[in-house]
């Protein structure tokens, strides 16, 4: 994190608490994923909502390391100047940052479309043995 701020110090006013943002964020997840195993009784259910949840904190965290990590090693240029700067490799770094993002956000929308999906299995199942059970009594 120090490393990070560092080298885009020009761009805050404070450090940021990176630990702190991610701990926040993993908090909503882990709500999201509780509040589904909290309304089910299916196991299979709760089997993937827990699988599928540490896969993405996961493969989150990794991205979001990577991408601290390559901030921290190239800092921005507004923060060095430009001479002597090789805008190509430059540019490939930032478009490398560009890509993480955008993988931390696909990482993010597929929890969540799994997360609806478990719901709405949920919800079918849970009709599907209402109407089994209602012609049996």
């Amino acid at each position: 994190m120090d490393r990070e701020h560092d080298s885009h110090w020009i761009f805050r006013t404070e450090k940021r608490n990176h630990s702190k943002d991610i701990q926040d964020f993993f908090r909503q997840c882990n709500q999201t994923a509780q509040e589904i195993i909290d309304k089910t009784e299916d196991k299979e259910i709760i089997y993937k909502v827990k699988r599928d949840l540490q896969y993405f904190k996961k493969h989150y965290f990794a991205t979001e390391v990577t991408m601290l990590t390559s901030k921290a090693n190239n800092p921005s240029w507004a923060v060095t100047g430009r001479s002597g700067r090789d805008m190509n490799k430059y540019n490939k770094v930032m478009d490398r940052q560009h890509d993480l993002m955008g993988k931390k956000i696909e990482l993010h929308e597929e929890f969540e479309r799994r997360m609806d999906r478990y719901r709405i299995a949920d919800v079918r199942k849970k009709k599907k043995r209402g109407c089994g059970n209602s012609g049996t009594d």
